[in-house]
This record gives structure tokens, sequence and C-alpha cells, in this order.
């Protein structure tokens, strides 16, 4: 499968060649060959561990025997559920996996001590492009205080209306997915106590697109400007 591109700065095209270039040794014998590009492999590990479909056909059964005053909770519980879980295995795989240009960004990262919003924005790329490539996305803003981003189309969404109903996915279910996949990859990268994370509007609204907004909070704003 040829994964295209939705932020623009994680790219994973299989069909070219992984960008390489050779390091030689100081005696010339020996060749380091390094990857500039994301790991298909790692990227397949994840599709075929966290499948929409499968989360679409579970959450169908479980709405079917469930009162009106439990489906919140249900949204909640199964599609929280699933972020956090695609967001902890992606942070246990990811650093075996990086090429070049990921080691880069986490060594500027180390030696600035300014990990947000740039690891994140890494992080988030991946698990969308891994697991719901067709979504179409774009970044409202990126800060050291603020990473926002749109959901202009939402395959997972549009599955909802198709499989199990319009009304159903209306609610925008599947929101609780992104926001704790945000959540959780805070967390996983120390920076959970120091950020929010919120959603300032959903496909459903006249905007007319989801947006999920993760902000450092006004402390830490203020220590990392030193003022």
């Amino acid at each position: 499968m040829k994964r295209e591109p939705m932020f623009g700065t994680v790219s994973d095209d299989r069909s070219q060649s992984a960008v390489q270039e050779s390091e030689q040794g100081d005696a010339g014998s020996n060749s380091k060959k390094i990857s500039y590009s994301l790991s298909h492999e790692l990227m397949e590990i994840l599709e075929q561990e966290f499948l929409i479909d499968q989360l679409v056909i579970r959450y169908k059964k479980t709405l079917e025997n469930a009162e009106e005053a439990q489906k919140g909770d249900i949204d909640k519980e199964l599609f929280g559920t699933f972020g956090r879980n695609l967001a902890d295995r992606l942070c246990e795989l990811e650093s075996d996996y990086r090429d070049r240009s990921a080691e880069v960004l986490y060594e500027v990262a180390q030696k600035t001590g300014h990990a947000f919003p740039s690891i994140q924005q890494r992080l988030l790329e991946m698990a969308y492009l891994a697991i719901m490539n067709k979504n179409k996305l774009r970044f409202q803003e990126i800060s050291f205080k603020r990473l926002a981003y749109e959901v202009i189309f939402c395959a997972l969404n549009k599955q909802l209306a198709e499989d199990i109903s319009p009304e159903v996915a209306s609610r925008i279910p599947c929101r609780h997915l992104c926001m704790e996949l945000n959540r959780k990859i805070c967390e996983n990268t120390d920076i959970g106590n120091v950020v929010g994370v919120n959603m300032p509007s959903k496909i459903s609204d006249e905007i007319g697109c989801c947006i999920f907004s993760t902000e450092m909070i006004l402390e830490e704003q203020l220590r990392l400007s030193g003022r």
C-alpha cells in the first residue's frame, strides 16, 4: 500500500527505495547505511495490530444492546482505549525504527530542552499514517506554545456513517480516539503534566472539520520564555 503524506514532514512511499548515505570509517573499510525514510515495517506492524475495520465492527456490536444513556460512555471507552493503546504501542516501537531525520529531531530536542512540539508532531503523523492514511489533515499552528491541526476528512467517521448510520457518525464518537491519542503521546513523551489537550471544533459543527489542539499551560510557557 502506498501511503500519502498528510502533514508534509513524514512520508512513506513504497514505490521508491529509501534514500541512503554511506559513511566511511577512518580506515575506509567499514560503511554504515543510514536511512532517511520512514520504516515500512513499523507502519505495517501498527496497521496489522490496530485494524479500523475491526474497531467499527466491535463498536457496532456493542451499540446493539446499549441503552441511549450508555452510548456516550461506550464512545469514550472503546475509541479512547484504542487511541491510548495505539500511542503506547507506537512509543514502544518507534525508537527501534528511527531514520536519520528522526535521530536528528531527537538530538536537537535533547540539546535544546524543547521536545514540544516536534516530537509529538512526528508521533501523531506516524500514528495517522499507519492506521488512517486516507485522512486529510492540515496544521493550524506549530509552535512551542501550541500544536493544532484540522481533520478535514475523516475516513473513520465516513465508515461509521456507512457501516452503522449517519446518526451515529454525527455524534463524532471517533473524536475520543484522536483526543486520547494526543493525550497519551504527550504522557509518553513526559510532557503530559505541562500541556492540555482540547477539541475546539467537530466535523459536525458549522466549520466542518475536527480541530485538535495541544497547548502548553501558561506557567510552562512563561518558564520556557524565561519570564
